[in-house]
């Protein structure tokens, strides 16, 4: 560490370091669990719910990126460059310096936000889940006053109901 940071900036960077690992770690769990059982689960559901599964998706990708770029920024207000350091030799490394701090809200807003919407979908699949499958494979239906037959080439699938006179 520089000679300039005492304990609390060096425990302020330790947290926000660590902090900034918890999220990249969460973020990366969710989009991996979320590509792989994508295909799987929500595949039959609406236009809808796959959209907001694809944004939650990309929020999280955005906290990863965010988070990332937020640890390399902790290190260069630790290890400035040498024109950096040039330019402000008195400088005194911290974690509310600007870049640190833009990507950092950009990691935790991201990240919450897409929190909520796995909340959000997970419980519109739960609560209404009849109302959320796609229609892709719809029922057939009958018309009243038909029966069902075989269908065959050269025959329609329903014929009318006669009335015995």
């Amino acid at each position: 560490m520089n000679d300039f940071c005492d304990e609390k900036s060096k425990k302020a960077f330790e947290f926000a370091t660590d902090i900034t690992k918890q999220l990249l770690t969460l973020s990366t769990g969710l989009l991996t669990l979320g590509t792989v059982a994508g295909k799987e689960f929500f595949i039959d559901f609406n236009l809808h719910i796959r959209l907001l599964v694809v944004f939650t998706m990309l929020l999280l990708l955005i906290s990863i990126l965010s988070g990332v770029i937020t640890l390399g920024q902790i290190v260069g207000e630790l290890a400035p460059t040498k024109i950096t350091a040039l330019r402000n030799p008195n400088k005194v490394p911290t974690v509310r310096s600007n870049n640190l701090l833009t990507f950092s809200k950009i990691q935790y807003l991201s990240f919450f936000f897409a929190v909520i919407l796995v909340f959000l979908v997970g419980s519109i699949t739960l609560i209404f889940p009849n109302n959320m499958q796609s229609n892709s494979n719809p029922q057939p239906t009958t018309h009243p006053n038909s029966q069902p037959t075989t269908q065959t080439n050269s025959q329609p699938t329903t014929q009318p109901k006669t009335q015995p006179t």
